[in-house]
């Protein structure tokens, strides 16, 4: 079980892309900094995202003024949550 911690836009980067090419159906995915964007209700990549576990970083939603726009179907995680995904998967790989 890995979790994909996703960095940059989707729209600036082949990195989430990248991701959804090698994610199995045990992992999941974080999306931290710009890569945001992609958990917006109008996101050209919300239908690849909803077949999978993904959790987004609060603060950085909230930094890009999202909140109010994210799908629903995406988990909102604190900082301390970042943690716990980290301990909860045996490994982790970050897309940059």
């Amino acid at each position: 079980m890995i979790l994909h911690i996703v960095n940059p836009s989707p729209f600036d980067s082949q990195a989430l892309a990248d991701c959804l090419k090698h994610i199995s159906e045990q992992d999941s995915i974080l999306l931290i900094e710009n890569a945001v964007v992609a958990a917006d209700q109008s996101s050209p990549f919300l239908e690849q995202l909803m077949s999978h576990t993904v959790y987004v970083l609060k603060n950085d939603v909230e930094a890009r003024g999202l909140q109010d726009r994210l799908h629903e179907h995406f988990s909102l995680v604190s900082d301390d949550g970042f943690v716990e995904l980290t301990i909860a998967h045996a490994s982790s790989m970050s897309w940059y």
